[in-house]
């Protein structure tokens, strides 16, 4: 069964995941902390993002693998001046590179970690086999069309 998969998925799919399941370590995600001022007292708080932002040498290694380039997001992430980075596809569409990295190293500490990583893959080959860029209006994407501009302040909108 896994080999026909292979055999049926050629190229970047089996590539990421022939790669993943032999990885010796997983990819590489730092932290992210969401700060902000408590606004009853002015004491400055955080809290970490659940996903924090994949390192640029995972992150170039994960868009090579899936055969697109690594860029930083249009925007800001929230409470932070970090961006975060995304996987540029040829078709246009932008992958978030930490939300796959981090989906891969979970499905490389599953009980069948085969199938759990081709059930990530699946939901972005399906992704990407239906992606429409001028048919989209996912903020990001709005962005890479030119009909949004990031910025300050938020009245920028197009």
């Amino acid at each position: 069964m896994q080999q026909k998969w292979l055999d049926s998925n050629t190229g970047n799919y089996a590539n990421l995941m022939l790669h993943n399941l032999s990885r010796s370590t997983p990819f590489a995600i730092d932290n992210v902390d969401i700060r902000w001022a408590n606004g009853s007292n002015g004491k400055p708080e955080f809290v970490p993002r659940a996903v924090g932002n994949v390192t640029a040498e995972s992150g170039k290694q994960l868009a090579q693998m899936m055969g697109g380039t690594l860029v930083n997001g249009p925007f800001d992430t929230f409470g932070t001046s970090q961006r975060d980075q995304y996987i540029k596809m040829p078709n246009g569409q932008m992958i978030e590179a930490s939300v796959l990295a981090s989906q891969l190293n979970a499905a490389r500490g599953a009980s069948d970690p085969f199938s759990a990583t081709q059930s990530v893959l699946e939901i972005y080959r399906l992704e990407s086999q239906n992606f429409d860029l001028a048919a989209s209006s996912n903020a990001v994407d709005l962005v890479t069309k030119g009909s949004l501009r990031a910025g300050w302040p938020s009245g920028q909108a197009t």
